[in-house]
């Protein structure tokens, strides 16, 4: 019983780290995302105001 235990545990602490490990990684594709369509917007207005 004992050993079930400690594996059960050892795959929730697992899935932990993979969960906060993926919510980082969501959390930085969204920063990316964010920041290229601030330079998407920022180049539009250019155009525009060149008048292209």
């Amino acid at each position: 019983m004992n050993k079930a235990t400690a594996a059960i545990e050892a795959q929730t602490l697992e899935a932990i780290h993979f969960r906060k490990s993926t919510e980082r990684a969501v959390d930085d594709f969204g920063d990316r995302i964010r920041d290229l369509t601030r330079s998407i917007d920022a180049m539009r207005e250019e155009m525009i105001r060149k008048g292209r």
